[in-house]
């Protein structure tokens, strides 16, 4: 086994430890806008928080299927490593900018690794420990989002509030005269 492999699975497992009862500190900061440098929109960083929650989920999946990939004799690392080129950069990059700095400073590291380690085997449980790493974080970021707040002006309304608003809607003949093209609209 690679021991630069298994040197981060085992920090990666004992952050995770860490992260089953304590929120990580890159989270805390994103969830408070403490990032630096700020991170958002606007002036302001609920969506940065709720892109960030997004975006670490969908490398959680990506990184299931980069597990799959080194457990299965049909891919290559030269394949592998094309795969992980175009699934993990990215999405680590943004989460940087975020301000989740500890899951891109893991997450460059595997994918160093991806790209200098020729054996499968050396890989694969490192992979499993940044995936669950990940997971962990995800759970975090998702379980301290303050939805509430960003939803709050999306509530659904009652049958009668759509009834009293329902004279300022366009009728499908008015839309199809400002906007000729099909929109694929189906009358309800």
């Amino acid at each position: 086994m690679n021991a630069r492999c298994e040197e981060l699975a085992r920090i990666l497992d004992e952050e995770r430890e860490k992260l089953t009862l304590n929120e990580p500190d890159d989270s805390k900061r994103m969830r408070l806008g403490l990032m630096d440098p700020p991170a958002g929109a606007y002036n302001q960083y609920f969506t940065n928080h709720f892109f960030a929650d997004a975006e670490i989920r969908g490398l959680g999946m990506n990184m299931n299927t980069i597990d799959h990939c080194l457990r299965d004799d049909r891919f290559t690392m030269e394949q592998i490593r094309v795969i992980a080129g175009y699934m993990l950069p990215f999405s680590g990059e943004f989460l940087d900018y975020a301000g989740l700095r500890d899951t891109w400073k893991y997450l460059k590291e595997f994918i160093d690794m991806i790209n200098s380690i020729d054996e499968k085997e050396d890989l694969r449980n490192v992979c499993r420990s940044l995936m669950i790493y990940l997971n962990y974080v995800h759970a975090w970021t998702h379980l301290m989002a303050p939805w509430g707040n960003g939803g709050a002006g999306y509530n659904f309304r009652s049958k009668e509030e759509n009834e009293a608003l329902s004279r300022y809607y366009l009728t499908e003949e008015s839309l199809k005269a400002n906007y000729p093209f099909d929109r694929g609209q189906k009358t309800v």
